[in-house]
């Protein structure tokens, strides 16, 4: 519902300003026009801005992120056998395998398992990448905390 009023909202200012470009007054076209040139502004922005974070991404930006959340989970490796818990001990695989997955969509994005990417991706496979390893953050700090709680 909220998407359906946010894209009826977005389509009468755009029909709002293109109406006030052709057929509006002199002073409801300078603002129209002056509209029109910052959002072409700022679509030149946003271009910079994700080839920068290609960029970034190709220098290694979110390996950090990634190498810190493997030493998380062998360090809670340890924690999980200590418990015994099948239950506890499941739900260790499935992050660790969530890990690897991420893993390997690195190495791809980066051209070093397959060739056909040269290691470029699209914004919508970055944020892919990002919210699968927000997940995997948020599900290793729910696993943590049972383990806490035992």
């Amino acid at each position: 519902m909220i998407r359906f009023l946010f894209k009826l909202g977005l389509s009468l200012v755009v029909l709002l300003l293109v109406y006030n470009y052709f057929l509006g007054t002199p002073e409801e076209k300078s603002t129209s026009k002056k509209i029109f040139g910052e959002v072409i502004h700022l679509g030149k922005s946003s271009w910079d801005l994700l080839r920068a974070e290609k960029q970034k991404l190709r220098d290694g930006k979110y390996d950090l992120a990634m190498d810190k959340v493997s030493q998380l989970l062998n360090g809670l490796e340890n924690a999980v056998v200590k418990s015994g818990d099948p239950q506890i001990n499941e739900q260790f695989q499935d992050l660790t395998n969530k890990r690897d997955q991420l893993l390997q969509m690195e190495k791809v994005a980066t051209g070093l398992s397959s060739s056909e990417t040269n290691g470029t991706l699209t914004a919508e496979e970055k944020s892919e990448r990002l919210k699968l390893l927000k997940a995997l953050l948020a599900e290793t700090e729910l696993l943590m905390n049972q383990l806490e709680n035992r």
